[in-house]
């Protein structure tokens, strides 16, 4: 019985891939990836329950330990399917709908820099889903996908792609 078991949970590490590139044999519990602009995008990422019946997850990405941009997705519904992204994140929380931003950050981690929102008229690319999840787990899997414009009023990096694209995503966070 212990053999089997033990193949049985080779077999899932195996047949079912994170975000990681191929040859890792390290498996994160939680990951939250996508596609930005064509490239692999992969950030730390925690999550929280807003109200009960909302998730939120935020994912940064840090370069020598300071972080680098923000990415996030709030008041995502906890059931099973698909949502489109129809709000900033600012506005989410009035109107109790999931909503989204991403932003760059000055070089010293701390303070916002270039603010992207979500381009409302991309309806086919923005949304996030609820694949599965287990309350009493607090496990969450599904994907995501955005398009993002950059706001004109705080310009840090004019070398940044004024149009940020999030495809491919996919989320498997374990909350503790």
């Amino acid at each position: 019985m212990k053999y089997s078991t033990f193949i049985y949970s080779i077999l899932i590490t195996i047949l079912f891939p994170s975000c990681h590139k191929d040859g890792d044999n390290v498996k994160p519990i939680s990951y939250f990836c996508a596609e930005l602009n064509g490239k692999s995008w992969q950030g730390e990422t925690w999550a929280y329950i807003d109200n009960g019946d909302k998730l939120s997850i935020i994912s940064q990405v840090y370069k020598q330990k300071i972080r680098q941009d923000r990415f996030s997705i709030t008041y995502i519904p906890i059931s099973k399917g698909r949502n489109t992204l129809r709000f900033p994140r600012k506005d989410s929380i009035t109107f109790n709908l999931a909503g989204t931003n991403y932003r760059t950050l000055y070089e010293d981690g701390e303070y916002s820099c270039d603010e992207y929102t979500l381009v409302m008229s991309d309806s086919v690319n923005n949304h996030v889903e609820i694949t599965d999840f287990d309350l009493d787990k607090k496990t969450f899997k599904g994907t995501f996908s955005g398009t993002y414009v950059r706001s004109t009023t705080n310009i840090c990096d004019a070398t940044k792609p004024d149009t940020m694209k999030f495809r491919k995503g996919k989320f498997n966070i374990r909350m503790k």
